[in-house]
């Protein structure tokens, strides 16, 4: 898989550019969902289509429909394991979803076995399955597809969206201060094995140098060929392995096997703060259903006690500090704010005209 995803993402155009590298890919992919598969190689496949399908964003539009019929198709069949493959089987859906919201929207009566009634299923099964969501990744996505669907028109929205308003603002805010968490444990995480690497690093220069300072022999031009041989190896085996760098989540488990917790480690669009950020993502959701549904609104973040309250209070706060961030860091990109160098000078200045204050 960790090639596959590499074969997808270094080169996306290059990748589509040539429809028999896609039609293999998808055919590795669609292949695993049969009778034969153990459902851990279905939870993969899954990933790999999800991928597929958010790195190619507008770029697929005749295969999206087809997997998304494939995957509700696996979600009506037997799953032994629903904490693994049934969340994977529903990111591929939301990935549909945030593929192309109103190309999703007029695929749904061809959608079998709910039709039109497939986003309700969708919120079901969301609201079911919240807690076997874990990591940054699962949890962006669940936020994405639920608020996705929250914008949505009164005859579009899934009717379980105004009936279960508070249930779905609850796990909203129940996923967003779990990212915040995961979030904070995968960036000590990385700082802890950068730190780890360098301080190797630094062994391993000492070691040399005590290595070289020892020998009284000359390098030779073989041996210095097969030192610069051995250093070209490392650096290619460092940027292939660079892919498929595992990352933690905000369980408990450390393996580098790979499981559940390796998924993190397959990088998507959706997981690039800068262009996907789910905090912004659900401020912006309610101040849209402030001016298209206050009703909704209403509901959705009235709460049934003080602690409630609180707790999405801060949340809210969180989601205004990065949205404050994000507009400075905008600012910054296009070489800070701009300033009419045309305006008038004025004649006279008063600094304590509107400053009575002693």
């Amino acid at each position: 898989m960790p090639v596959l995803h590499s074969y997808l993402t270094v080169d996306t155009d290059g990748f589509l550019a040539r429809p028999e590298r896609l039609r293999a890919f998808v055919e590795i992919a669609v292949n695993m969902f049969n009778e034969d598969t153990e459902e851990n190689d279905q939870v993969h496949a899954a990933k790999l289509l999800e991928c597929l399908i958010l790195e190619c964003q507008g770029k697929i539009n005749n295969l999206v429909p087809d997997l998304i019929q494939l995957i509700l198709t696996r979600l009506h069949q037997p799953i032994e394991d629903c904490k693994t493959l049934k969340p994977a089987l529903l990111l591929v859906v939301i990935a549909g979803l945030y593929y192309d919201t109103d190309m999703f929207v007029n695929l749904l009566p061809q959608l079998q076995p709910h039709g039109t009634n497939t986003l309700n299923y969708l919120v079901n099964e969301l609201l079911s399955l919240a807690h076997c969501l874990e990591g940054v990744h699962d949890r962006k996505m669940a936020i994405i597809g639920l608020c996705t669907m929250a914008r949505l028109s009164a005859i579009h929205r899934p009717t379980l969206i105004d009936e279960k308003a508070q249930q779905i603002n609850e796990l909203l805010v129940t996923l967003l201060i779990g990212l915040q968490k995961a979030m904070k444990i995968k960036a000590e995480n990385r700082l802890a094995n950068e730190k780890e690497s360098d301080i190797k690093e630094t062994e391993e220069e000492v070691g040399r140098d005590e290595d070289l300072a020892d020998s009284e022999d000359e390098i030779d031009e073989d041996i210095l060929e097969y030192l610069e041989t051995l250093a070209e190896h490392q650096n290619k085996k460092e940027r292939i392995g660079g892919d498929a760098q595992t990352f933690e989540s905000d369980s408990t488990s450390t393996s580098d096997s790979w499981d559940e917790d390796s998924m993190e480690a397959y990088f998507t669009p959706i997981d690039n703060d800068e262009t996907a950020d789910v905090f912004i993502f659900y401020k912006e959701t309610l101040d849209a259903l402030r001016t298209s549904n206050e009703k909704l609104l209403l509901s959705m973040t009235t709460c049934t006690n003080s602690e409630k309250q609180v707790v999405l209070d801060g949340v809210l706060r969180v989601c205004e500090q990065r949205m404050s961030l994000a507009k400075s860091k905008k600012v910054e990109q296009q070489g800070g704010y701009a300033f009419k160098v045309d305006a008038p000078v004025p004649d006279t200045f008063n600094f304590a005209a509107k400053n009575s204050n002693p």
